[in-house]
Order: structure tokens, then sequence, then C-alpha cells
């Protein structure tokens, strides 16, 4: 079972990561639960998805940055953890 999630959850952050790096703020914001809300400590913000992918629009017309996986994939049953 262990095997399964880490796979999976190795898919989910290489997913993630290329919907940033195409700069595509629905495809990131997809990737969180539709009726979360994303909290960003740095900002000290907390927004819905249609405030996400809005804020996820003006960033990637302002930066360009790329992003990548740095070290494993970390996971269990409940959380998936990766350092970028």
């Amino acid at each position: 079972m262990l095997e399964w999630v880490l796979m999976h959850s190795t898919e989910f952050v290489a997913s993630y990561f290329d919907a940033w790096n195409q700069h595509d703020a629905e495809g990131v914001a997809d990737h969180l639960a539709p009726d979360g809300i994303y909290r960003d400590v740095r900002q000290n913000a907390r927004r819905n998805h249609g405030e996400l992918v809005d804020y996820l629009k003006t960033f990637f017309n302002r930066y360009h940055h790329r992003y990548e996986l740095v070290g494993d994939v970390l996971a269990n049953d409940n959380t998936v953890a990766f350092q970028y």
C-alpha cells in the first residue's frame, strides 16, 4: 500500500511542478481541494480556488521562475512532503 501511495504522490508532485512551470494557474489550483483554502504564510493571506487562480495569473505575468524537485517525495496515507 505504501508503495502505491508513494508512486501516486510522486506523480502528483510532478504534475504540480509541470503546472507551475507552464504558468498554468488553473492547473496549479486544481491540485488543491475545490472548496479548500490556500494559505500563503509569507503574505499572511488566505485565498479560495478562484482567488488563487487570479493571484497566480498575476504572479505568472510578473515572474518567470522554474521549479524543480530537490530530493525525494515523502508520503504516507494522509500527507505528501517535498522540497523545491
